[in-house]
C-alpha cells in the first residue's frame, strides 16, 4: 500500500507542478502509439504553461485501495484518497467562494482573504492500470478514455 500511496502522491506532483515528462510516461502506451511524443508534448504544454495561478497539494491522507481487480486482462487497482490543494485567487468573490462550499462542503474550503489563497479538500478517486508497456499508469475515472485504451466496458467492468 506504501508503494501505491508513493505512487498517487508523485502523479499529484507531477500534476501541479506542470511535469510534463512525467504526464507523458503517464500516458497509455495505446494513445502514445497513435500520436506523435511532439503533438502530446504540444498539449501539455498549453495546459501547464498557461495557467497563471497553479495549485499546490498536500501529501494525500485516508487513502484506501480496493484489491487488485482484472479487466479485459488488464490488472488494476481503485484509490480513492482525500487530497487539500492551495491555489492563488486574487479575483475569487463571494459566488465562486459559494461555489466551492456547495460543491465541497463548507468545512473543506478555507480562504485567507489576505493572502488570497484558497484551499479546498476534496475526495478523489484515480485507477492503476498495469498498461502494455509494463508501468503502471494513474488516470482518471473516465468512461471514454478508460474504454477505448483498455477495451470495451473497462469502466462497467471496473464498477
Amino acid at each position: 500500500m506504501l508503494e501505491i500511496e508513493k505512487k498517487i502522491n508523485e502523479y499529484n506532483s507531477a500534476s501541479f507542478k506542470g511535469d510534463i515528462e512525467y504526464q507523458i510516461k503517464n500516458t497509455p502506451k495505446e494513445y502514445l502509439n497513435k500520436n506523435s511524443i511532439s503533438s502530446i508534448r504540444e498539449k501539455f504544454d498549453n495546459i501547464y504553461n498557461n495557467r497563471k495561478f497553479p495549485m499546490g497539494y498536500s501529501n494525500i491522507g485516508e487513502l484506501e485501495v480496493q484489491k487488485q481487480g482484472k479487466c479485459n486482462s488488464s490488472s488494476y487497482y481503485k484509490v480513492e484518497y482525500k487530497v487539500t490543494t492551495a491555489q492563488m485567487t486574487p479575483y475569487l468573490d463571494a459566488s465562486a467562494l459559494e461555489f466551492n462550499y456547495s460543491k465541497y462542503g463548507k468545512e473543506n474550503v478555507s480562504f485567507n482573504p489576505n493572502s488570497k489563497i484558497l484551499h479546498i479538500t476534496k475526495q478523489d478517486t484515480k485507477i492503476l492500470i498495469y498498461d502494455s508497456d509494463g508501468e503502471w499508469k494513474i488516470l482518471n475515472l473516465d468512461k471514454k478514455t478508460l474504454n477505448q485504451y483498455f477495451g470495451n466496458n473497462f469502466f462497467n467492468c471496473i464498477e
